[in-house]
């Protein structure tokens, strides 16, 4: 049983590390250089991805807290 919510710890972690890197930076910074405040499809598909990731990282964070204390308590 530890196995798996250790296995899950990794998952979850992955995800929120990919999600992170996912998401768009709030401030122009490096990201003017990229090109990545212009969306060809326009700026309300840029807040849906925003909100569908900050959800995904979320629902990722609640699995890693809560998966961390069961490890803590089943060791």
């Amino acid at each position: 049983m530890q196995t798996f919510f250790i296995g899950l710890l990794v998952v979850a972690s992955i995800i929120i590390i990919v999600t992170t890197l996912l998401m768009e930076p709030k401030t122009e910074g490096m990201g003017s250089l990229t090109g990545a405040e212009s969306n060809v499809f326009g700026k309300s598909a840029s807040r849906n991805k925003e909100r569908l990731l900050q959800r995904i990282m979320i629902g990722a964070a609640v699995v890693f807290m809560i998966s961390s204390i069961l490890v803590s308590i089943l060791s």
